[in-house]
């Protein structure tokens, strides 16, 4: 369900995943270091919005990238679909 005044979206864990996400807290949400996130970025696998001198991942990039199948992050896909779900 989505919060109309955040755009948030409240998955089923109870958390609620903003539309868009500072590098820390895109990688709690993964459960990667920020180092392994950030070679994520630098190998394109997730691509960040720069603003005002601040990376963030939108929230649709975080499931692109789940739902990708990417073989090294199958672990992380695992546990994570249920929380976007």
């Amino acid at each position: 369900m989505k919060d109309k005044k955040s755009g948030a979206l409240n998955c089923s864990t109870g958390l609620e995943i903003p539309l868009l996400l500072k590098v820390p807290q895109a990688a709690k949400l993964l459960g990667l270091h920020i180092s392994s996130l950030d070679r994520l970025i630098a190998r394109g696998e997730l691509k960040p919005i720069v603003k005002l001198r601040h990376r963030l991942i939108p929230r649709s990039e975080i499931e692109r990238f789940l739902n990708s199948g990417n073989v090294e992050t199958e672990k992380v896909i695992e546990v994570k679909r249920e929380v976007l779900q």
